[in-house]
């Protein structure tokens, strides 16, 4: 049953409602299991504890994967009934211009009603997280 906050190795809890979802290389053992995994505890922790929150993708470090795009593709399909009311907007931490093209072609099939934003460091996508939480 998930808790107070999602419970994942993969997902930074302290800043919350501010969730960082942070993503290794995507090349570790088991990387596809533990992907399935996050995205699985965060959509049971949205539908069992509904909470107004932001997340914010840290794709520092990943190398973008068909597969990986797939599970992420199916990931916002999922959390779309929590847009706006519960999941209020997703920031990615990216350094990478190629990964800010493979977010939006990603994204590009799914409307949504959220703000998204593209940031290179923790500090301004923390504060845009929190500035959307406290409008809300």
């Amino acid at each position: 049953m998930p808790g107070l906050h999602p419970s994942h190795p993969w997902i930074k809890i302290d800043r919350a409602p501010v969730y960082i979802l942070e993503y290794p290389t995507g090349l570790e053992k088991n990387y596809f299991d533990d992907l399935a995994s996050m995205y699985a505890t965060f959509l049971a922790w949205l539908n069992d504890t509904p909470t107004r929150c932001v997340t914010i993708a840290d794709l520092r470090r990943l190398s973008s994967t068909a597969r990986g795009r797939q599970m992420a593709t199916e990931f916002y399909a999922a959390t779309k009934a929590f847009e706006g009311t519960y999941l209020l907007g997703r920031g990615y931490l990216t350094l990478d211009e190629r990964n800010r093209a493979v977010i939006t072609a990603v994204t590009w099939g799914t409307t949504s009603e959220i703000p998204k934003a593209f940031f290179a460091t923790e500090e301004p996508a923390i504060a845009w997280a929190q500035a959307l939480i406290r409008g809300s």
